[in-house]
């Protein structure tokens, strides 16, 4: 799937209700949430969702617990 073809997809998941929120946003908030729904898009598609789930708990768990956590770490 090209870049284009996936970015046509993205804004399928619009709701209407977002497309009326978005609707009255400046062009430069219009391509940042076009580009994050861009990105969700390639996350779902790759089966990577779980995946985050799972790291974010790992991350949450040792900031809870005195990990340190982050670049490098």
């Amino acid at each position: 799937m090209s870049a284009k073809e996936l970015q046509e997809l993205a804004k399928t998941y619009y709701t209407l209700k977002k497309q009326e929120i978005i609707s009255g946003w400046t062009e430069e908030k219009k391509i940042v949430i076009d580009r994050l729904e861009y990105e969700l898009v390639v996350v779902e598609l790759m089966g990577f969702n779980g995946y985050f789930n799972i790291v974010s708990d790992f991350i949450m768990w040792a900031k809870n617990n005195g990990v340190p956590v982050g670049p490098g770490r």
